[in-house]
């Protein structure tokens, strides 16, 4: 005759040490950070002051400033004789503009001190 076999269970134990090892190892190689905002006015937050010197940049295959063509250099020497709280940008962009550029046109102008950019819809030519 057999013996009956009894059946044990499989310890848990070191199934529970590896899913915490894993768990352990996730949460100290992630980096926890913020999602970093861009603020954007609303075009009548742009205009509130009473002498505002509006500069249109159309972002395409050439780049214009108040609709004359110019390289990058010459907007950046552009940006160096504006005074930064007078100043607002209109940004209008083509759709084969990709978001990246508009974005790096937008850090671009902050990082010559001025605040009061919006983005403009181009409007379609029908």
């Amino acid at each position: 005759m057999t013996k009956a076999r009894r059946f044990s269970a499989p310890s848990l134990t070191p199934m529970i040490d590896v899913v915490f090892l894993l768990l352990l190892f996730f949460l100290l190689s992630s980096q926890f950070k913020t999602q970093e905002t861009l603020r954007i006015a609303v075009a009548g937050e742009a205009a509130q002051a009473n002498e505002v010197d509006l500069q249109l940049v159309e972002l395409g295959k050439q780049m214009r400033l108040n609709g004359i063509d110019v390289t990058e250099h010459e907007f950046i020497s552009h940006l160096v004789g504006l005074q930064p709280n007078k100043t607002s940008f209109a940004i209008r962009s083509d759709q084969e503009v990709t978001y990246g550029e508009v974005v790096k046109m937008i850090d671009q102008i902050r990082s010559m001190g001025f605040e009061n950019v919006v983005l403009v819809e181009k409007q379609n030519e029908d």
